[in-house]
């Protein structure tokens, strides 16, 4: 099955400011520390934001604004690291170049799939685009999990895509593409998913099309970022 580029070389949407589902999407995230986030159920996490070994919460929302500009303005990933890098590098007591881009490219790639699932998903869309495509990026910077779904043709609506939705890692370019029947049946609809290819604890799983299911008690939460979480979930992100 042959093998397609899901994007741009790095994955990074050429035009991500046009993107307003991605924004959305990433906007509807409540910035918050581990100890919080780590109590929410998986779906639940899905609406919510953290960054680990960070236990401050300005630093937490100010890294969370950074990545929303570069959804919304597509500033750089020097830009993000120049400026919100900057404090967390601060705050980590080292430059560790590697994490501040996986922090950056992770959320933006999940917030870009987030928004690219709202679209295809759309009944307009499902009824003339009833399948999906894996399109994985085939280079050496390719993992064996996006090689191995690579060019997938299934249903739009076949479980596999339960645990087979970009991003499956972190730092994954991965997309689906919905098809027509025609292009899917040219292209080959595969029988069942591959064999191997399970995405990452906490990867893989398609993104709620409706908003949060959870209200937070913000009694629970520090005082210091108590304000930013009222201010968000009260413009519904």
């Amino acid at each position: 099955m042959p093998k397609r580029g899901g994007g741009t070389e790095d994955g990074i949407p050429a035009d991500p400011n046009q993107f307003t589902e991605a924004i959305q999407k990433f906007r509807a995230r409540v910035p918050m520390k581990r100890e919080e986030w780590d109590k929410l159920n998986q779906g639940q996490k899905q609406f919510a934001f953290t960054v680990s070994e960070v236990a401050l919460a300005d630093i937490i929302t100010e890294v969370f604004d950074g990545l929303a500009s570069a959804l919304e303005q597509g500033t750089t990933f020097e830009t993000f690291k120049a400026d919100a890098g900057a404090k967390l590098v601060e705050h980590w007591g080292a430059d560790k170049p590697g994490r501040l881009e996986t922090i950056f490219r992770t959320n933006l790639l999940t917030a870009y799939n987030g928004g690219r699932h709202a679209v295809i998903s759309a009944p307009s869309v499902r009824q003339f685009r009833p399948y999906l495509r894996f399109d994985g990026i085939d280079d050496d910077a390719q993992t064996e999990v996006c090689h191995d779904n690579d060019g997938t043709v299934l249903a739009a609506d076949d479980p596999a895509w339960e645990n087979r939705t970009p991003p499956l890692h972190f730092n994954c370019r991965s997309v689906v593409t919905p098809l027509s029947a025609d292009e899917a049946a040219d292209e080959g609809i595969d029988d069942e998913p591959p064999p191997d290819g399970e995405p990452d604890e906490g990867f893989g799983s398609p993104p709620p099309i409706d908003g949060p299911d959870w209200e937070p008690d913000l009694q629970d939460y520090p005082e210091e970022i108590r304000a930013t979480l009222q201010e968000r979930l009260k413009n519904g992100g």
